[in-house]
């Protein structure tokens, strides 16, 4: 084998890894960066840009996919299933995992648990196991489902702390202020 012949190997091997595994890596990363920061104790904020960003990039990926690809049974099917019944339900499960009290600063301040990492996990393996059976690309939904999953478990865990302790959530905004 020829120098050409390697760099041309290698450059498909390269190309190959990224488009088969490059996505899952992403995908595992952005889950361990979200478990680890919803296992420590953090101030209860009704601060939503960066869900609505990720859900902003999903959606121009979802429609660049349409646009180049068709829009199939199928892939309204994954929509619905990825992105409209799955997120929510397990937005909505991990905010139940959570314990919330007030700090010395009079702060309402929200932890998850195993549990919470555990219904993650689940999420993840639902959603890998979809795209495996149902031939989605990649993980197209991935970014857009991340968002809006947080964005309702963003929503109900501060919905839930108001309703606890209505006083002290007033300081978790004059705060953040």
């Amino acid at each position: 084998m020829n120098t050409n012949q390697f760099n041309q190997a290698m450059n498909t091997d390269i190309q190959a890894f990224i488009k088969n595994f490059a996505p899952a890596i992403l995908g595992i990363l952005i889950i361990v960066w979200v478990i680890s920061r919803q296992l420590r104790a953090r101030v209860v904020t009704a601060r939503m840009t960066i869900y609505l960003i990720l859900m902003a990039i999903g959606a121009v990926e979802i429609f660049q996919y349409v646009e180049k690809s068709g829009l199939t049974i199928g892939f309204l099917g994954n929509l619905l299933i990825y992105s409209l019944v799955l997120p929510p339900i397990f937005g909505w499960l991990r905010v139940l995992t959570y314990t919330y009290w007030v700090n010395d600063d009079q702060q309402v301040m929200r932890k998850g648990n195993l549990l919470t990492a555990l219904f993650w996990i689940i999420y993840m393996a639902l959603h890998l196991g979809l795209d495996h059976f149902t031939k989605a690309p990649g993980n197209l939904f991935l970014l857009f489902d991340i968002g809006f999953s947080l964005l309702v478990q963003r929503y109900l865990a501060y919905n839930k702390a108001r309703k606890q302790f209505p006083k002290e959530i007033e300081n978790n905004r004059k705060a953040k202020e």
